[in-house]
Parts: C-alpha cells; sequence; structure tokens
C-alpha cells in the first residue's frame, strides 16, 4: 500500500471572504499552484442590468460556483480542491471600467475601486480590461467566498505559504471580519460606448454580511445607485449625478442660450432674482435652445433637470 510521505502536510484554508475581485467571464480560468485550466460552473442566476435606459445591457449581474479539482496521480497524494462562489457585475463588450494601477512590493497592480468626488476621466489612470496576471481574467466587479483545502510542500523561506490558497483577485482596502457585521460600499467607474462617442459613468456596490451559523456564505451584491453622462466624452463626479452646461453668447441684440440636446429632461427657467421670486420655465425653446432679448428688465437663468 502506497502511503503519503511526511515532507507533505495538508492545509485546510476554509470560507473568508476578500475583496472586490476580477473573475474570468467567458473562459472561466481557474488558477491553482499545480494547473491553470476551465473549470465547471454552475450558475444562480445571470441578470442584464442596463444602466443608461437604452434597452441594452451594460453589465450582467452574475451569481455563480466555479469548482477546481487537482488531484495527482503519482504517490505524491498532492491534491487541490477549490470551490469559489463568485457575485459580480460583468461588463457587456461595449463597457470599460476605470482602472486605478500602481506599484507595490509584488510589481504592477491594478484595481478598479475609486473614492466618491473623483472626477473622470483621471488624466493618467486607464480605461479597459486590465491583465494584472499571467492567466486572463476579465475583470468583473463584486464579492468572492473562497472555500479550499489542499497539500503544500513545505519551504524555509516562506513557511507561512503553506496551507493558505492562491488568491488572485482585486482585494478592499477594508479587513472583513466574517464573525462581526460588515457593510462594504465601493464606487466603480466605467464608460460605454454610443455612436456618438464614449460616456462616462459611475456605480456604487454595497455588500452586507450579517454573520450567523457556522457556515459561511456569501451575502448578495446590491447595485445601489449608478449614473450616466449623456454627454458624449464629458467629464462626470463620481457619487455626484452629471449636470447640464448652460451656454450663454451675445447675437447683435439678442442673447442665446443653449445646451447640450442630449438633455432631453432639462428644462430652462427664469426669474427676476436668484432668490425669493418665482423660476417659471421659458417659452420658445427650440433644439436645446433659445433667443431672447439683450436689452430689458435683469432676469436670471437656471437648467432644471427633471
Amino acid at each position: 500500500m502506497k502511503t503519503r510521505s511526511m515532507k507533505f502536510w495538508a492545509g485546510l484554508a476554509l470560507a473568508w471572504a476578500t475583496g472586490w475581485v476580477a473573475v474570468a467571464q467567458g473562459q472561466r480560468l481557474c488558477t491553482t499552484p499545480w494547473t491553470v485550466g476551465p473549470c465547471p460552473i454552475t450558475w444562480e442566476f445571470v441578470r442584464p442590468v442596463d444602466l443608461d435606459g437604452d434597452g441594452v445591457a451594460d453589465f450582467t449581474h452574475e451569481r455563480f460556483l466555479a469548482q477546481s479539482r487537482f488531484n495527482a496521480v503519482d504517490e505524491s497524494g498532492e491534491f487541490y480542491h477549490q470551490d469559489d462562489t463568485v457575485e459580480a457585475l460583468f461588463p457587456a463588450g461595449h463597457v470599460e471600467v476605470y482602472w486605478a494601477t500602481g506599484t507595490d512590493a509584488w510589481g504592477i497592480y491594478a484595481q478598479p475601486r475609486i473614492p466618491a468626488g473623483w472626477e473622470l476621466p483621471h488624466p493618467t489612470w486607464p480605461w479597459g480590461k486590465f491583465w494584472d496576471y499571467p492567466v486572463v481574467h476579465a475583470q468583473g466587479l463584486g464579492m468572492i467566498l473562497r472555500q479550499a483545502e489542499f497539500t503544500c510542500r513545505p519551504r524555509e523561506d516562506m513557511p507561512r505559504i503553506c496551507g493558505t490558497t492562491s488568491y488572485l483577485g482585486y482585494v478592499t482596502t477594508e479587513e472583513v471580519d466574517l464573525y462581526r457585521e460588515v457593510v462594504l460600499e465601493q464606487y466603480f467607474g466605467f464608460r460605454l460606448r454610443r455612436e456618438d462617442g464614449w460616456h462616462l459613468g459611475w456605480l456604487r456596490l454595497r455588500w452586507h454580511r450579517v454573520p450567523g451559523g457556522r457556515e459561511w456564505t456569501l451575502p448578495p451584491v446590491e447595485l445601489v445607485d449608478w449614473a450616466v453622462h449623456p454627454e458624449a466624452e464629458a467629464g462626470i463626479v463620481v457619487g455626484e449625478p452629471p449636470r447640464p452646461r448652460l451656454m450663454c453668447a451675445r447675437e447683435g441684440e439678442e442673447l442665446v442660450l443653449r445646451w447640450s440636446p442630449a438633455w432631453t429632461n432639462a428644462v430652462l427657467e427664469r426669474a427676476a432674482a436668484p432668490a425669493g421670486a418665482a423660476w417659471e420655465p421659458v417659452a420658445g425653446v427650440t433644439n436645446a435652445t433659445v433667443r431672447v432679448p439683450a436689452q430689458g428688465p435683469a432676469a436670471f437663468y437656471r437648467l432644471q433637470v427633471r
């Protein structure tokens, strides 16, 4: 009877939730210390997410279980069993996600989280499908719960590497404690391609874990809020709704007020004073443009989005 060599020992790493992650879409590749290959996928749901109201899905909201199994055929007894429960939003082909890149002790890294108040686009950081690892992982925005059991060969230089899983993904800056209630909210930037160019946007996801019982599960990822700029190539502030720009120019004896026709829900209003006076809609607007006399009583104008 063959026995497992004593120079190997079994380590167990079970069920921790770690990070907003990038998971392969389409290829669904799994990476283990021994092999890279396709994983059996069991979907719980796949839902279209239309963020700009044009009837075309910009993301798919997916929840699935990816299972990877490796068992050595030799006498070493090595094995790697990994179950990943993932819930995330995956961008469609016409959508690119904003990535913040930098360097650390491990080299170049990229992560899609951005803070509220940032203005997009950033002057240096990229859009697109960023690849940070040898295996292609098309980015998804969400959470992963990894359960893994495996053997590893002890190493004198890195003894703690044994008994832990290899995690390829994007981790939150917050430490996730599975034994207390945790609420994480993250902002992400994206842009989507239309006929007139790229339209910038942002979305906010929430992950709420309430511990209970001994079995760890992955709570749902909730799409809380989002915005897409109706004007092509226009900047947007993360966490704030886009706003139209009212432009004014004098032509002869008239003032020409105009804004982008993309703002189909914008209404031009006028008042005699900026405060304390009634605001009334301006008549005669055609194609987001109106002409008013340059002479006459003072008036104040504003655009209201309804």
